[in-house]
């Protein structure tokens, strides 16, 4: 009952619900394991989050997608941040995020967790993360257990 009532919310107004949202909250597919990822960035689980890389890196995803990801949900969450700062009312937000309501309130939640500092940290470590796999300062897992470790504190 309770992934019908996520699967319900994340699909929204829409009258169809597609396989791709099934897999989305239930989980079964790669793109379930990186939203694992962000949910338990967004969580500063820090563990739980390593735990899910492992899992990701171990499936033969690339290094520029995970950081890229990564990179999304930071910036997501700083906009959710700079929007309720903002007074912009929470039922306002999925619109003006473009996100379904059920996505819309884990961000809100997450963003609890992270203060303006925490979010400019996390472009920093972003940014340096992105600078060491290009460069092959270090190797891909390194680079990303690194950055998910500076994440979550």
């Amino acid at each position: 009952a309770g992934e019908v009532d996520k699967l319900i919310s994340l699909v929204g107004d829409r009258q169809a619900i597609e396989k791709e949202d099934v897999e989305r909250v239930v989980g079964g597919s790669e793109e379930s394991d990186i939203f694992d990822l962000t949910d338990a960035v967004g969580a500063k689980d820090a563990g739980r989050a390593l735990h899910v890389l492992r899992h990701i890196l171990d499936a033969g995803d690339r290094g520029g997608g995970i950081l890229w990801r990564l990179t999304q949900h930071i910036h997501t969450l700083m906009r959710v941040r700079m929007l309720r700062e903002s007074k912009v009312p929470d039922q306002d937000l999925p619109g003006r995020l473009g996100l379904s309501p059920y996505v819309a309130s884990k961000y809100m939640t997450q963003t609890r967790n992270f203060t303006y500092p925490d979010l400019w940290r996390a472009y920093e470590s972003l940014v340096n993360a992105e600078d060491h796999l290009k460069s092959g300062y270090q190797t891909e897992g390194i680079v990303l257990r690194l950055l998910v470790r500076a994440l979550c504190r």
